[in-house]
């Protein structure tokens, strides 16, 4: 079917136009119209899409244009593919690095485990060696006071001797100060003098030795007493220090 321009047609304004068809030009169910647009010399400057009358829905959308637009909704078209192929590539690579990030979480998550693991096993460890450290540091309290007990027994039996000694030196000083003029009882005091300064010279001795005894039990407190306050250090470091270099650290202080 032809339609033929209006009479009154101006290029350089734009009209709308209606086109009525007869019911015997309508096409069937399976047939399609089609625009053409034919110029003067019958060659076709445009069609339309093909098309076909029958319920509207949203995909059967009849456009009419010109060549030069249906050109332009084509390259418009070509981009979009582009566009959506790119879009495809880039899903493609966000895919992959899901994947692989996927597979690094998996990673992580595994060695977060054996991290935990780890911890449990140190903790377990550091529990192990406070619990030795208070038996060490409790007996070396018990030791401590034995010593110091010692200490105290000894002190108290040197000022025992040294008050004996004293008590002799005046007894002795009292024999010297007696009557000389009687030669036998000089040579009784004198015989009682020599005893009593072997006496005295033992008893020297033996306090002598007693002090030293004293002076070593001393550095012996001493020294337990540093081994103490190397042990509690080690006790309040132990949060913050591993178990092996501690554990050799007081076996060198023993």
């Amino acid at each position: 079917m032809w339609v033929a321009l209006p009479s009154d047609l101006k290029m350089d304004l734009a009209k709308q136009q209606e086109v009525q068809f007869k019911a015997y030009y309508l096409p069937k169910d399976d047939e399609c119209y089609q625009f053409c647009s034919v110029d003067q010399d019958g060659v076709v400057r445009g069609a339309s899409i093909p098309f076909q009358f029958r319920l509207e829905t949203e995909e059967d959308i009849l456009v009419v244009t010109t060549k030069g637009k249906v050109e332009e909704i084509e390259q418009h078209n070509k981009e979009l593919c582009e566009e959506n192929q790119e879009l495809k590539d880039s899903c493609a690579t966000l895919q992959k690095q899901n994947s692989d990030m996927q597979a690094e979480l998996k990673r992580k998550q595994g060695e977060l485990g054996t991290l935990h693991s780890t911890t449990n096993k140190l903790e377990e460890k550091v529990k192990d060696q406070k619990a030795y450290w208070e038996t060490e540091l409790l007996q070396l309290k018990e030791n401590n006071q034995k010593v110091s007990s010692e200490n105290e027994k000894m002190a108290i039996r040197v000022d025992q001797l040294q008050a004996q000694l004293l008590t002799q030196e005046k007894e002795m000083e009292k024999l010297v100060q007696g009557d000389r003029n009687k030669s036998e009882q000089l040579q009784h005091l004198k015989s009682e003098n020599d005893q009593l300064f072997i006496s005295l010279t033992e008893q020297k001795a033996h306090q002598k030795k007693l002090q030293q005894t004293v002076e070593e039990m001393k550095q012996k407190e001493t020294i337990t007493v540093k081994k103490q306050q190397k042990l509690m250090a080690c006790l309040s470091l132990h949060g913050y220090m591993g178990g092996s270099p501690i554990k050799e650290g007081m076996r060198a202080y023993f």
